[in-house]
């Protein structure tokens, strides 16, 4: 079996995702973002997560920006 790399995320994005969430709660984080609160508080806190989950919410938060901009266009 295959261990999954840890990933740092770009300080750049973490900040762009803050701007994404509403609301810090675990509902939240999960619905808009699919990520758990304990994936949001290290990726705060500068720590690594899951490549898989890095991947995953990279492509969410460019759905998200995209979907933005169609609707403030």
């Amino acid at each position: 079996m295959r261990q999954n790399s840890l990933i740092k995320m770009d300080e750049e994005l973490v900040s762009r995702l803050e701007l994404l969430v509403t609301s810090r709660k675990p509902a939240e984080l999960s619905e808009t973002l699919g990520i758990s609160y304990n994936t949001f508080r290290k990726l705060l806190a500068g720590q690594p997560i899951r490549g898989s989950v890095a991947v995953r919410l990279k492509d969410r938060v460019r759905e998200i920006e995209r979907d933005l901009a169609r609707v403030q266009a």
